[in-house]
């Protein structure tokens, strides 16, 4: 009976306890200005970094991610991010990285040289790290927070191909989820993380633990694969921007406005050195002369092979150099009339489906026409265009090519190159010089023993080279580079008036860190419609939800490790979120974060 008395005595404590404690207070929204909306046409296959490479994912792995180098200042040219201190050996061979200290992953994590060797293993064991980092060979611990990665072969591309999405550094405690938790999860030491992903919207939250705090502190990606109904979600939800192939239609708020943003992408006419006409060089720098100048006023015209930071200081010129002041159209024109057009007609082949394609195929030929040129225009599905161009039976080809690898050597060694396939030398350009060329830039590494100043005047040997491989491109002239391909975007002026741009690589994706939507406020609320949003459907379990603890990972092949000391283990994971509570988004004098489900708002 005492025992009895004791537990309901206590009971009506605990009773007491709760009942004085205040309510729990419903969580107060963030401000319109803290949350960034964007509407793209493709939804992500997955999330994970090292799986087949989705553009759709990028914006999401960019933000949520970091990765050893970025790129900066609209440029290829690589910089420490994760890493404090990067040292090359003289032989380009070893790359030693020191972390910075003090970093965590979203879960916990330490970053250190054992989470940089768990994200590279995971890598080098999927097909995306082979294709990659082809040299990549082994990774050496050298303490908790530095290691080397060691190429088979000197890459100079290597160190820039670091900052790519595929390069994203992901935690270890990966290893005690579900093997498809990255599918619709991030598990990185960027400033944000997926907070939700469910009615075809992907949420991203600041990270709160971190002591940073930027001004948008929420990110919703939605997706709609209609253009229309893009450009009426975007006016539903107040969003900043929507990725969309023509002018806002007639009853769009007047806020919003086209946007072009030029990337590294680049439209290209290739003459094929193999055919009669074309296989002389004078006539091919006769037609590069006229067709280039067709295109002098288009946005992004290019004065030489490299976009816009892809060389960083290479030298731009329009001409060849030995040209002068001569008018290159004169200058065509007695090249033309000395040689005379060609006897037959030039096929010119495009794929199919594309409309800008075809639009500039229609230039080109009203450009030459004049000069006595008769062309057929040849539009080819993806066999039959590859069938064509494997037996060489083409005299010119429009294309469009991106950059891969941002590095300016490989960008253009793939069009110069004799060895190269027809994918990547379409006009079937063979130079020894050019060739040599590229052997010398592939081949310029140091020596044991070779301190800073030898290794800089290595990288000045390498941009001579790269500037004469150039030279070659302009006046053998198999390929007229055309002009910068532009992502064209929708956004209001919060974006348009901003300071921030997004990186020539990945022209659809912003900078959520560098984002200040603050001075064009115009609405508060729940939600930045300002109308109640209908209660979602709810997401299906299996895709939604982490699997039971008890489902092991898959072993992953290793990424082979040298007979080498080894560092510390990290610290432990801390417990999976779908064992927490999902901690809420903090900003300064703000309260908790709203339910996902308020930030969706009415879909139409």
């Amino acid at each position: 009976m005492r025992r009895l008395v004791l537990v309901l005595l206590i009971l009506l404590l605990a009773s007491a306890e709760a009942a004085a404690q205040p309510a729990p207070r419903r969580p107060a929204a963030l401000r319109p200005e803290q949350i960034f909306r964007a509407i793209y046409p493709t939804a992500p296959g997955s999330l994970d970094p090292h799986g087949p490479p989705d553009p759709a994912a990028w914006p999401v792995i960019m933000a949520c991610y970091n990765r050893l180098v970025t790129m900066t200042n609209g440029t290829a040219k690589p910089e420490p991010s994760l890493a404090q201190t990067i040292r090359v050996s003289p032989d380009g061979l070893k790359y030693t990285f020191t972390l910075y200290e003090g970093l965590t992953f979203a879960d916990g994590t330490v970053v250190n040289a054992d989470a940089v060797f768990f994200s590279f293993d995971r890598l080098m064991s999927s097909p995306v790290g082979r294709q990659f980092f082809p040299h990549l060979q082994r990774f050496e611990p050298v303490g908790p927070y530095s290691f080397r990665l060691i190429l088979s072969r000197p890459w100079p591309p290597f160190l820039a191909s670091l900052a790519l999405p595929q390069a994203s550094i992901v935690s270890p405690g990966l290893g005690q989820r579900h093997p498809s938790y990255l599918d619709t999860r991030t598990l990185g030491s960027g400033n944000y993380t997926v907070y939700d992903w469910k009615d075809g919207t992907i949420g991203l939250q600041q990270r709160p633990e971190l002591p940073a705090r930027h001004k948008v502190g929420f990110a919703m990606f939605h997706y709609e694969p209609d253009a229309q109904k893009r450009y009426e979600k975007m006016a539903a939800y107040d969003a900043h921007l929507t990725i969309a192939p023509q002018l806002p239609p007639q009853g769009m708020p007047p806020q919003y406005q086209t946007l072009s943003v030029p990337g590294f992408s680049v439209r290209f006419l290739a003459l094929n050195t193999a055919r009669p006409y074309t296989r002389m060089q004078t006539t091919r720098r006769a037609m590069s002369f006229i067709v280039q100048n067709a295109f002098r006023e288009h946005s992004g015209r290019l004065d030489g092979p490299f976009p816009p930071g892809l060389f960083f200081d290479a030298p731009r010129r329009a001409d060849p150099p030995e040209l002068g002041a001569t008018d290159p159209l004169t200058q065509a024109a007695v090249i033309i009339r000395d040689a005379g057009p060609p006897q037959t007609p030039l096929n010119l082949i495009i794929r199919a489906g594309d409309d800008s394609l075809a639009r500039d195929a229609a230039a080109v030929i009203a450009a030459l026409s004049p000069y006595g040129f008769q062309i057929n225009l040849l539009t080819l599905d993806g066999a039959k265009l590859r069938q064509v161009m494997e037996t060489g039976d083409y005299d010119l080809y429009l294309g469009s090519r991106a950059v891969d690898i941002p590095s300016a050597d490989m960008w253009l060694g793939r069009f110069l190159d004799p060895a190269a396939t027809v994918d990547g030398n379409p006009a079937l350009f063979r130079d020894r010089q050019a060739g040599q060329l590229i052997v010398d830039i592939n081949g310029l590494v140091g020596q044991p023993g070779d301190g800073p100043q030898e290794l800089a005047a290595l990288d000045r040997d390498r941009a001579i080279k790269v500037a004469a491989l150039a030279d070659i491109a302009r006046t053998e002239a198999p390929y007229v580079f055309l002009y910068q391909l532009e992502s064209s975007m929708v956004v209001d002026e919060r974006l348009a008036n901003s300071a921030a741009r997004p990186h020539p690589m990945w022209p659809d994706i912003w900078p959520l860190d560098n984002l200040d939507l603050s001075p064009f406020v115009t609405r508060s609320g729940v939600n930045p419609t300002g109308r109640r949003p209908d209660p979602p459907a709810p997401a299906p379990a299996a895709t939604r939800a982490e699997s039971p603890a008890t489902v092991p990972a898959p072993a992953a092949p290793q990424f082979p490790i040298p007979a080498a000391p080894t560092v510390a283990a990290p610290a432990a994971p801390a417990p999976s979120p779908a064992t927490q509570t999902a901690p809420p988004v903090r900003l300064e004098g703000e309260d908790p974060a709203p339910a996902f489900d308020e930030f969706l708002g009415d879909v139409m």
